[in-house]
């Protein structure tokens, strides 16, 4: 449907132009790359070693309800 589109068709790029803007992002973000591969293979060297993955924890936080007064009576609800 958007074939004949002007707006498209200037917006897509040509595959010369494909491989500038990646060649561009790759550099500007490589020490990035880099940090994210480092960390994928000790993963995956942690796994091949035997040892469990690590599990998160996540602690849900208790937030007193809107308008209940545990501002202003120091943490405890006002009845």
């Amino acid at each position: 449907e958007f074939d004949n589109d002007p707006e498209v068709r200037n917006c897509l790029l040509s595959a010369a132009e494909i491989a500038i803007k990646e060649r561009i992002w790759v550099t500007h973000n490589e020490d990035w790359l880099r940090a994210q591969q480092a960390k994928i293979l000790k993963q995956q060297l942690e796994e091949a070693e035997g040892g469990p993955p690590k599990k998160r924890s996540y602690k849900k936080k208790n937030h007193g309800r809107m308008g209940d007064g545990t501002v202003l009576e120091g943490g405890t609800p006002v009845a």
